[in-house]
């Protein structure tokens, strides 16, 4: 699969698992779990998991490319990298220093996220896993 269509499918993984996650601890009291849980993954996972990887993740897969440093190791840590630096700069820019110490799982998640998103479409682009 080429490196464009991996690029439009690797970023779905990140709602997908969000909503998996949310029905395993399935709210029974709530009768409009499920209707709230379909809207937070489609309105608020699904367009900020594309946003992020093409703002952040395509630009260092071009300058991977462009130095001929382009393998999965580079790519996947780039990616878990970029993760926690997004939501760095999120926690700062809505909350300041100050609270910034009480988002550090938060922080941790989502490098966790950068780095199945970046791992995934090393598998699916076929991305070796060092440069020959």
């Amino acid at each position: 699969m080429g490196k464009k269509i991996s690029a439009l499918i690797a970023p779905i993984i990140i709602p997908v698992l969000f909503f998996s996650g949310r029905m395993i601890f399935f709210d029974r009291s709530d009768s409009r779990y499920l209707s709230k849980t379909i809207f937070e993954t489609l309105i608020g996972i699904l367009p900020f998991s594309y946003l992020f990887s093409f703002v952040v993740g395509i630009p260092v897969l071009l300058i991977l490319s462009k130095i001929n440093k382009l393998n999965a190791i580079a790519l996947v840590l780039s990616g878990a990298m970029g993760g926690a630096l997004v939501m760095i700069a999120i926690s700062i820019c809505t909350s300041g220093f100050e609270r910034f110490n009480e988002r550090g799982f938060s922080v941790a998640l989502s490098a966790l996220a950068g780095l199945i998103v970046s791992s995934l479409f090393c598998a699916l682009a076929k991305i070796p896993v060092r440069a020959v």
